[in-house]
């Protein structure tokens, strides 16, 4: 089990949802380049689906090019359709 599930939106964007195992992929900067600041990039979609791709990934490389390590998180989605999880409880959490 992936701990997710991935869909794929009309233009070829990948949306994620039923997220039960949360993560960060890093995307680290060449070593000559790096600065030695970093961000978590959270994608959006209301706490109902992560659209992983424009708004995680693709900021995530944009970023590491430029010196800045970036970790792309996935997170437990708390306003999906029969999640059991909650903002207060869990969002904090997924990031450790």
């Amino acid at each position: 089990m992936v701990g997710w599930t991935l869909g794929v939106a009309e233009r070829g964007e990948r949306v994620l949802s039923n997220i039960h195992k949360p993560s960060l992929t890093p995307y680290l900067p060449a070593a000559d380049k790096a600065t030695g600041c970093a961000v978590i990039v959270a994608p959006g979609g209301g706490h109902r689906e992560l659209w992983s791709d424009h708004e995680g990934h693709n900021i995530a490389r944009w970023l590491s090019e430029r010196g800045i390590a970036a970790f792309v998180i996935k997170y437990r989605l708390a306003r999906e359709t029969n999640s059991t999880y909650t903002i207060k409880d869990h969002a904090l959490a997924d990031t450790v």
